[in-house]
């Protein structure tokens, strides 16, 4: 979360909403603060909080959001960067270590069905954006990562620049080809209120036959 005190603006950033670009860009040009507390369902404590701390309830309320399909790709190769250099499961000997943790296909499927027991019961990564901003409790209005520029300024808040930082290696930069129909289908339940509530369009026929 970011705090802006003198604006009386604060914007919440979910995972792979390009957290990081906004925070380098927003701290230096207005004075931002990162905002860490309690966050995702008891996971911890990290910037990607969404309950407004005390005395910020009347401060203006966003949160930068992201398709759906393509923030799922993002966190699957954050998933695949992280497996990289650490276990999936440091309790088990047998977790993977830099070979690419599990196919995007699987992850995908995982969550989309919130499978108990898997990687899509960890919030970081089987949560919707709907899901984050249960926690919120308050209205807020949403920035688009894909104008996220653009979407400052119309709140008085101008960038010169935003650095693209955070940026998960590897895989399909088009985030549509990595989407076949009975994927769209397994995800829909998960995806589609995300689509519905910041007006992003959901895929007609998939470009991609596995």
């Amino acid at each position: 979360m970011l705090i802006i005190p003198h604006r009386r603006i604060l914007i919440i950033t979910p995972p792979k909403c390009g957290s990081r670009s906004i925070n380098a860009a927003l701290c230096q040009r207005w004075g931002a603060q990162v905002w860490c507390g309690p966050s995702m369902g008891g996971r911890g404590e990290d910037h990607h909080n969404a309950r407004i701390p005390f005395g910020k309830e009347p401060y203006e309320k966003y949160v930068v959001v992201r398709h759906p399909l393509d923030r799922l790709a993002s966190l699957w190769r954050h998933l695949v960067d992280a497996a990289k250099v650490a276990p999936l499961n440091p309790s088990d000997p047998s977790s993977p270590v830099g070979c690419g943790s599990m196919a995007f296909y699987d992850f995908a499927a995982k969550v989309g069905r919130r499978d108990a027991g898997t990687i899509a019961a960890d919030p970081f990564y089987g949560w919707a954006l709907c899901d984050h901003l249960k926690e919120c409790q308050a209205d807020v209005e949403p920035l688009r990562l894909e104008s996220l520029k653009e979407d400052l300024a119309e709140i008085g808040l101008p960038v010169l620049e935003l650095p693209h930082l955070g940026k998960s290696n590897g895989g399909e930069s088009d985030w549509r080809r990595y989407y076949d129909s009975p994927l769209l289908a397994a995800i829909a339940a998960w995806a589609k209120p995300d689509c519905e509530r910041f007006s992003y369009e959901w895929p007609g026929d998939a470009p991609r036959d596995y």
